[in-house]
């Protein structure tokens, strides 16, 4: 009788332990996209090129919520691994030489495929491209 009811009892606090684990554990899936908003030319540039925008985070969950700047993104030009920060409004500006790049969003604590970026774009002497990096955390 005795060991009837400790399995018992055992068996009770495994499965309440598994049902607050799985209840209380939130998975997070990340999706990245980039777009580019604008393209305009400025003859004023030198023959360089200006790469602008900011990025922005979107909560999709059971309530709705506005979406908001992210502050610690960093947008890299891979084939020139040139790299900056945005700011605290989410803005960013880099400026390059006219060629093929690849221009990605790297969030910290992202998993890589949740990075957007842009591949392949042709930029052209004094073109200025403003694009916007979209972070979607879907709870």
């Amino acid at each position: 009788m005795k060991i009837i009811l400790k399995i018992t009892v055992l068996s009770a606090i495994i499965i309440c332990g598994l049902t607050l684990f799985t209840s209380c554990h939130h998975k997070l899936v990340y999706h990245g996209y980039a777009t580019i908003i604008e393209r305009s030319f400025d003859r004023s540039l030198e023959d360089s090129v200006i790469i602008h925008g900011y990025v922005i985070v979107l909560e999709i969950s059971g309530e709705q919520r506005p979406p908001y700047w992210y502050e610690r993104a960093t947008i890299k030009i891979i084939e020139t691994e040139v790299t900056v920060q945005n700011n605290d409004d989410g803005y960013f500006s880099i400026k390059i030489l006219p060629g093929i790049y690849t221009i990605e969003c790297i969030f910290p604590s992202t998993p890589q495929n949740g990075n957007p970026s842009l591949r392949n774009i042709e930029v052209f002497q004094n073109e200025i491209i403003k694009i916007k990096f979209i972070k979607e955390r879907v709870h």
